[in-house]
């Protein structure tokens, strides 16, 4: 997971072609937020970095919920 597309790009260009469709963006998880990339906070204001964590928090909360929902009964 990545948290923008500068930051999953680089990841791209350095691993094996295989792993290309694993590396996705975390906000992949949480598309009601409207966006793909997490604004990085540095140099910002305490609210820069609250909306950065709000944001990895909704995403993380998502994807947690996602690998840990219980497959319906009959399903492989």
């Amino acid at each position: 997971m990545a948290l923008d597309r500068s930051v999953r790009d680089a990841l791209l260009a350095r691993t094996a072609p295989t792993l290309h469709g694993r590396i996705a963006l975390l906000l992949s998880h949480a598309p009601q937020l409207g966006h793909d990339d997490v604004a990085d906070p540095w140099g910002g204001d305490a609210a820069a970095y609250a909306r950065a964590f709000a944001e990895i928090e909704t995403a993380v909360t998502a994807l947690v919920a996602m690998l840990t929902r219980t497959p319906p009964t009959g399903s492989v």
